[in-house]
C-alpha cells in the first residue's frame, strides 16, 4: 500500500510539472521500483479509472490493524501512519469503493482532484464539460456525457465522474 502511495504522490508531482504520465511510467519501468504491479496501478491512476483489484476500503482498513498491531508491540511507523492518513483521506473522500489505486485522487493537483461523493458515469463513459452557447442551459458533464453517449444513469465499477 506505501508503494501505491508513493506511486500516487509521483504521479501527482508529475502532472503538477507538467510531465505526461505515460513518460513518467516509462522511465519507472527502468527501475528498480518498476515493478509490473507499480506499472498496472500507474496506469490506472494515468487513465484516472479504478476498476477493484483490492478495494481502498479494505487497504484502509489493514492498515488500521497494521496500526494496532505497532501500537501493541510499541513499534513507529512513519511510513505505515502517513500511508493510513492518505487511504483515510481518499475514503472520506468517497474513493472507498474504488480500487486502492484511486488514493491518486486525494495526492493530484488542486486543480485536478475528483472528490467521488458526486454520482458516478455510465460505464466505459469519460465526463467531460461540453462548450455551451451563452444561452443554454448549464448541464451537468454527468448528463451531458449520458445523452451523448445514448446510455443510462447507473453508475459504473471503477469509473470517475469529472
Amino acid at each position: 500500500m506505501a508503494l501505491v502511495a508513493n506511486l500516487a504522490e509521483t504521479t501527482a508531482l508529475a502532472s503538477a510539472l507538467d510531465v505526461d504520465h505515460g513518460v513518467l511510467l516509462d522511465l519507472l519501468a527502468q527501475t528498480p521500483v518498476g515493478s509490473p504491479y507499480a506499472g498496472i496501478k500507474g496506469e490506472l491512476m494515468r487513465s484516472r479509472s479504478y476498476p477493484v483489484s483490492f478495494a481502498l476500503d479494505l487497504a484502509a482498513k489493514d492498515l488500521e490493524l497494521v496500526t494496532e498491531a505497532r501500537e501493541l508491540l510499541a513499534l513507529d511507523g512513519h511510513l505505515a501512519d502517513a500511508t493510513r492518513k492518505l487511504f483515510e483521506q481518499a475514503k472520506e473522500a468517497g474513493l472507498g469503493s474504488f480500487d486502492l489505486s484511486a488514493v491518486y485522487e486525494v495526492c493530484a493537483p488542486a486543480g485536478e482532484r475528483r472528490d467521488q461523493r458526486e454520482p458516478h458515469t455510465p460505464a466505459g463513459v469519460r465526463a467531460r464539460v461540453p462548450p455551451r452557447s451563452d444561452n443554454a442551459e448549464p448541464q451537468s458533464p454527468r448528463r451531458a456525457e449520458t445523452a451523448e453517449a445514448g446510455g443510462d444513469d447507473s453508475p459504473a465499477a471503477g469509473t470517475l465522474a469529472l
